[in-house]
């Protein structure tokens, strides 16, 4: 499996995708989720070269 990322674009900015703990949660007049960028763990990619299948992973995160 080859690492990597996965690239998420929005307001001219690339940064890299996260996950987020529960489910998605609409903001009435703003548009877009609610999110807490305290609760936020950034994705890391693995790709097979042969097939293309690809799996996420949200690492543990220490905590302190």
């Amino acid at each position: 499996m080859e690492e990597g990322h996965v690239p998420d674009i929005a307001h001219g900015q690339v940064r890299q995708s996260q996950w987020a703990p529960g489910a998605a949660e609409m903001r009435r007049f703003l548009g877009g989720i609610k999110w807490s960028a305290k609760e936020q763990i950034p994705l890391t990619a693995f790709r097979c070269p042969s097939c293309g299948y690809v799996e996420l992973y949200a690492p543990l995160v220490e905590p302190g």
